[in-house]
């Protein structure tokens, strides 16, 4: 295995990975003698026809993508533990050169958590409240306040995935009720190109705030207690085995805290 890394202006890591045919095609072999086990050859047993003929039954291109669905996951943990990365996101796959007998090259781009400048957005809050005199400010102005006080750069190709998500989950949301994505932008009087820059800027403002709340929940020391998270467990409708609470307790305790981090600001 031999790494390039490089560390981009606006924080992505992008890591050029080589692995060596050999190593490819041990996993390959791997896969393709696990895929012939259910092959069903005429005149033969399931998973007893030659190899050869099994083969032949087989789609090479699903194995080739099982192949590398297997490996790579084990070589970015390997490089991951190796340069003590901190990744806060999936990272993205592009295959550099795929082809039999040649080293296996894959580019893979992820970045770790921002760095940013919590600013004076406390006092650009205060007087923000200050000015709304009788109004209650929402929170939404705050939010919106807190996202033009703030220095955040996020790497562009995490607004990317991040705005490709909401797009695909617009297009499921269209579907359900029968329209097109493109009816769907018309009904808002937006063209495609105007919807896909809205959803980028949605997807933008959704990342920052994900961070920038965590940051002034550290800031602010606000904490969830284990009573917090068996409460929340308790009043959900849907009985969770302790496995099943365990598993989850991590997002809930996140969820919980971003809940009394959005109070402490409207407070």
């Amino acid at each position: 295995m031999q790494t390039e890394i490089t560390r981009q202006k606006d924080g992505a890591i992008d890591i050029l990975l080589t692995i060596l045919w050999k190593d490819v095609k041990i996993k390959y072999d791997s896969v393709v003698e696990q895929a012939v086990k259910h092959v069903v050859v005429k005149g033969f047993r399931k998973g007893k026809a030659p190899k050869n003929l099994a083969e032949q039954q087989l789609d090479l291109e699903r194995m080739w993508q099982q192949t590398l669905e297997e490996l790579l996951p084990v070589y970015y943990a390997k490089i991951v533990q190796q340069e003590k990365l901190q990744p806060v996101i999936q990272p993205r796959i592009q295959l550099q050169k795929a082809a039999p007998d040649n080293d296996l090259v894959v580019k893979i781009t992820t970045a770790e958590k921002p760095v940013l400048k919590l600013g004076k957005y406390k006092k650009a809050v205060t007087i923000l409240k200050k000015a709304s005199k009788d109004k209650k400010v929402s929170l939404d102005e705050i939010l919106g306040i807190i996202l033009k006080e703030v220095e955040l750069t996020l790497p562009v190709f995490m607004i990317e995935e991040q705005t490709n998500k909401e797009l695909s989950s617009l297009i499921d949301q269209a579907k359900q009720v029968g329209m097109t994505i493109e009816k769907y932008a018309q009904s808002k009087g937006l063209s495609i190109e105007q919807l896909k820059v809205q959803k980028k800027q949605e997807a933008e403002n959704t990342l920052k705030l994900e961070f920038i709340l965590e940051s002034i929940a550290d800031e602010d020391k606000i904490t969830v207690e284990d009573k917090e998270v068996e409460d929340f467990f308790k009043a959900s409708k849907e009985s969770l085995s302790t496995e099943d609470q365990n598993r989850q307790r991590y997002f809930v305790t996140s969820l919980i805290r971003r809940r009394k981090t959005l109070q402490h600001l409207l407070d």
